[in-house]
């Protein structure tokens, strides 16, 4: 078997040794067809910062608004206020931001998980 030291990136056409290459266990000569700093770049490139950001954004803004249309036609547990509604367990909507949940999967989560809708002034009082 012919051990090979070398092999050049197609993005870049430098020949550089088999150790600037990633590996990947299915290849013939176990290495990533691009080059470490080329993979690097393609990745920065797809999945840069910026759009990461704006993505992760605009999704909280989606959870937010379909909370909000969840709450719209509800009244507090307590008092049956309609101000300033909160969801409880509270962690159902931070989990839903961190957990990156789907709009779908969030609608499925406010319908079948038992929540407690509670006015501002109850929750607080519930709190102390």
């Amino acid at each position: 078997m012919e051990y090979i030291e070398s092999k050049i990136c197609p993005r870049c056409m430098h020949d550089k040794e088999l150790n600037d290459f990633n590996f990947k266990s299915s290849s013939k000569d176990k290495r990533q067809p691009y080059c470490r700093q080329c993979s690097r770049e393609d990745w920065h490139e797809r999945y840069g910062t910026e759009e990461r950001k704006i993505r992760n954004k605009n999704q909280r803004e989606q959870v937010r608004v379909m909370i909000e249309q969840f709450l719209q036609h509800k009244s507090c547990a307590l008092c049956g206020g309609k101000e300033k509604l909160i969801l409880q367990p509270h962690s159902l909507v931070s989990n839903s931001i961190s957990r990156k949940y789907s709009t779908i999967r969030l609608h499925h989560l406010l319908l079948t998980t038992e929540t407690t809708i509670l006015c501002h002034e109850c929750f607080n009082a519930t709190v102390e």
